[in-house]
């Protein structure tokens, strides 16, 4: 979203230059418009077909249905144990120091990121099943009580991103699956995704002043988000200041030369093991923005925060302008390999459910996140269910 008059990084009374804001509109019009080009011509070439095949999904094997169950008790243990430990800290002081209280629980995160795609494939797998029985109600009911268990799991943890993620997989999903869809169908799913990102919005709002006790929250909501709503959408959503500020403080910092794209192929190598290990591009803004904010081995660290980059910026801070080219033209070849992958599946509903997955976080959450938190989630949320796809198969493929 961009918003030229509603900004967070600047005091009070103060705001940015104009030639600035009208040069960050320019160069993210430039951006996808280049990406737009870019994939045309990339289609082209790899001859992607406009309208594959549709195939006829086949319902999970007995195999995926017992390794699904079992990864689903192993998903929910972790995610109770982690909301237990977020509560026994407390949720106002756990929001005031997550990035510190989560330092070394990272692989918990992933295992509880990774139900996005679960209940993706168990909600997909009981639409398919059209035989009215009371199992076939329990199930229905048992997903969809996931759905609001995860969203509300999400949602402590301080991952509002999840939630959309989760839901717009599921809207996205049905409408590959429905033969027909009427017009009440995107009203309907419009009004809805309006509903839910205002609501995650306010809670964003509320999240940041769950500590200040010397704050009315019910005037702070009457006077400050429901007045200017739009903005505090574009504020919890839109990363459009980042760019503005890169060009309204050309002095206070220099390309990294892809640095946080490394950061995200080096994840997993422990920070014990290499200390100055690339930091992502959240950690860099945040430090170029209020320098010595961001510092885990500080002694007295707390109430450490990063900042949600989003791709565009990220380009940016790796190639300065040049970066809305040569990152135009990376995104343009991930949306092509999809189109790829759409056009390869042939009936499997696990491999649709990672398309879907992978679709939503190329097209929406990679715009906003930082590539090293949605690289690595990416990565290790897909693994589990390429392995259930194979030791599914694995039993067909030792009978031939």
């Amino acid at each position: 979203m961009v918003s030229g008059n509603n900004f967070t990084y600047t005091e009070e009374g103060e705001g940015y230059s104009d030639a600035s804001i009208f040069f960050s509109k320019l160069f993210l019009t430039i951006f996808y418009f280049a990406t737009f080009i870019f994939y045309t011509v990339v289609s082209s070439t790899f001859k992607l077909s406009k309208k594959p095949p549709w195939p006829k999904f086949k319902k999970l094997n007995l195999v995926e249905n017992i390794l699904l169950f079992f990864y689903y008790i192993i998903v929910l243990l972790v995610s109770i144990s982690h909301i237990k430990y977020i509560l026994d800290i407390g949720i106002g002081d756990y929001f005031q120091n997550r990035i510190l209280l989560n330092k070394g629980l990272g692989l918990i995160s992933l295992i509880i990121y990774s139900s996005n795609i679960l209940i993706l494939v168990l909600l997909i797998n009981t639409y398919l099943n059209k035989r009215k029985t009371l199992v076939n109600l329990a199930r229905k009911i048992a997903i969809y009580l996931s759905v609001i268990l995860f969203s509300g799991i999400y949602l402590v943890i301080g991952s509002r991103l999840s939630v959309i993620l989760l839901l717009i997989q599921i809207v996205f999903a049905f409408i590959y699956l429905k033969e027909k869809i009427k017009k009440k169908f995107f009203i309907r799913i419009g009004v809805f995704m309006f509903l839910l990102i205002s609501s995650l919005s306010f809670f964003g709002f509320m999240r940041v002043r769950v500590k200040n006790t010397h704050l009315n929250l019910y005037e702070e909501f009457a006077k400050v988000y429901v007045e200017k709503i739009t903005e505090n959408l574009v504020v919890n959503f839109g990363k459009f200041e980042n760019i503005v500020w890169m060009n309204d403080n050309m002095d206070k910092w220099s390309p990294l030369y892809g640095k946080t794209f490394m950061a995200g192929f080096t994840n997993f190598v422990p920070r014990k093991l290499w200390k100055n290990k690339p930091l992502g591009g959240g950690p860099a803004m945040r430090n170029w923005i209020k320098p010595g904010s961001y510092d885990l081995d500080a002694k007295d660290a707390k109430n450490i925060t990063s900042t949600t980059t989003g791709y565009p910026t990220e380009c940016y801070m790796n190639f300065h302008v040049f970066g809305f080219i040569v990152g135009a033209f990376i995104l343009a070849c991930f949306l092509a390999l999809l189109k790829n992958m759409l056009n390869r599946i042939h009936g499997g509903l696990l491999q649709f459910s990672i398309y879907i997955y992978l679709l939503v976080a190329v097209c929406f959450v990679f715009q906003y996140g930082e590539f090293l938190g949605i690289f690595t989630r990416t990565l290790f949320v897909v693994l589990p269910f390429i392995v259930i796809m194979f030791l599914g198969k694995l039993k067909y493929v030792l009978k031939k």
